[in-house]
């Protein structure tokens, strides 16, 4: 049974290794790999979902090999010191102590980049300071930030460009990532073209749009 298990990672692994037509393409110069929100990578490295019993299973070190084994194959598919491999974690896993640790892990199998999100949460979520003004997803960011070299995006409720750049210009974070602001934003601008059609101007406070979603 032990080998069984064993012998379907290395087949998903290979899978991985021989298809590197997802990697080597001349106009693909990053990837990034998704060990975040319960997908795959993050089942294996969260002690809540690997109760496996052989190397895949049990300390932290064994969890992360399965996350190891991709990075190592990502990099050896390149052949290019110049294509960065970025890494979704959970800054949560399940919480941040554990958090800390695998982005020292990941740095160390040469991941460039680390995207911090929400992993499989335990009983307990991060609670960030009191004067902390964003998500305790946005403070795991920071933390892991103070642990490692590389940089670090940060995300989750950055509604407006001064909250992005608060965190960067004070160090917080490397980058923000932005999704649900930018279609709120241009959500707004099409109601304001509508209205200006009718000859009515109004301005739509972003935050107003973004709580409704």
């Amino acid at each position: 049974m032990l080998r069984h298990k064993i012998r379907i990672v290395t087949k998903f692994l290979e899978r991985i290794y021989n298809d590197r037509s997802l990697f080597t393409n001349i106009y693909k110069r990053y990837v990034e790999l998704h060990g975040a929100h319960g997908y795959l990578i993050g089942q294996f490295m969260s002690p809540i979902t690997n109760k496996r019993d052989d190397n895949y299973g049990g300390n932290l070190a064994k969890r992360s090999t399965f996350a190891r084994q991709i990075i190592e194959m990502v990099k050896s598919s390149t052949g290019s010191d110049d294509f960065i491999i970025g890494y979704r974690m959970g800054g949560n896993e399940p919480k941040l102590d554990e958090g800390r640790k695998i982005a020292k892990i990941l740095e160390d199998a040469g991941i460039d980049l680390l995207h911090v999100s929400s992993g499989i949460e335990g009983d307990t979520i991060p609670k960030p300071p009191q004067d902390f003004d964003y998500s305790w997803i946005v403070y795991c960011g920071t933390e892991i930030k103070k642990q490692v070299k590389i940089p670090v995006i940060v995300v989750y409720r950055i509604k407006t460009p001064q909250q992005g750049k608060y965190l960067i210009e004070n160090n917080l974070a490397d980058f923000v990532a932005v999704g649900r602001g930018h279609l709120c934003v241009f959500a707004i601008n099409l109601e304001k073209i509508k209205l200006k059609a009718n000859g009515t101007a109004i301005f739509v406070p972003i935050s107003i749009f973004l709580d409704t979603i």
